[in-house]
């Protein structure tokens, strides 16, 4: 996968998707991420970005 696939349109995940995706985020990483930081991730990029913020934050 790129750091520009969409992660609604190309990779069809949804909000609940989301919300599995952030608590993954945190179990994985201990970075916890808002609802609102969610909701900006248009792509996986946006997300590799927003993960490398708080991990180096």
């Amino acid at each position: 996968m790129s750091d520009d696939a969409d992660l609604v349109g190309t990779l069809g995940i949804d909000s609940l998707d989301m919300v599995d995706l952030a608590i993954v985020v945190q179990s994985e990483f201990g970075v916890k991420l808002s609802r609102e930081e969610m909701v900006k991730a248009k792509t996986l990029g946006d997300l590799k970005t927003l993960i490398a913020s708080k991990l180096n934050g």
